[in-house]
């Protein structure tokens, strides 16, 4: 009797679905732009259950956790005091990153951009890539609204230049925005207009705005309305 062996099935190829979940998350930056440090709440927060959930299982240190949701329900004013005592007392990674994360996100929320960028700085040291990630654009954001236009630029630079960084495409927007406000309109719109080409891969959301940053600094003034 004739047998028929049936080829070997192919397994299929796993998706990456961490670089897919950022590949969305990046888009939902690139429609709302304003409201980064929102979403990076957001996030920090996730985060957090999880390094908080993870803590727990592994060393059960409920008065650990207690002061965790203490510095969460923390009003405004003494929110950045409370995460930096929490701080203190060396929380053992993940943990130490995203309490670093809490006291970036606290000085931002009263303007305090330099130390926020120190926190932020502090964070990006994570083995996490998650954690990385996001603290590495947060800590170029906070170089940006302290005016630090040149350390901004080079970490800017670092995301825009990782093909596997979720935030590459706001990386390169970063970095036009970071020259038009050094006065190098030039490598500003050389950047953009690299996104903005038939070849580029960025989403059209990332294209509308470098196309809104492109036709903005073409836009001069009306001396008559000042």
């Amino acid at each position: 009797m004739a047998q028929y062996n049936s080829p070997p099935k192919k397994k299929a190829k796993k998706p990456d679905e961490f670089v897919g979940f950022f590949d969305h998350l990046t888009r939902y930056f690139m429609l709302h732009q304003g409201k980064f440090w929102i979403l990076l709440a957001v996030a920090v927060a996730g985060f957090s259950a999880y390094a908080v959930r993870s803590y727990l299982i592994s060393e059960k240190k409920q008065d650990l956790a207690l002061d965790y949701m203490k510095a969460e329900q923390a009003p405004a004013a003494d929110a950045v005091k409370a995460w930096e005592d929490l701080g203190k007392k060396d929380p053992p990674s993940p943990l130490k990153e995203v309490v670093d994360l809490q006291v970036g996100g606290a000085l931002v929320t009263q303007q305090q951009f330099e130390p926020a960028a120190q926190a932020f700085q502090k964070s990006a040291a994570s083995k996490s890539f998650m954690l990385y990630t996001v603290a590495r654009l947060a800590y170029a954001v906070s170089l940006e609204d302290a005016k630090k236009y040149p350390e901004a630029l080079a970490v800017y630079q670092e995301v825009a230049a990782m093909q596997d960084d979720p935030f590459r495409y706001r990386g390169q927007l970063g970095l036009a925005r970071v020259y038009t406000a050094m006065g190098q309109p030039t490598e500003a719109e050389r950047i953009l207009l690299d996104l903005l080409v038939k070849k580029s891969d960025a989403p059209d959301p990332v294209k509308n705005f470098a196309l809104g940053q492109l036709v903005a600094s073409k836009v001069k003034p009306n001396p008559e309305t000042h």
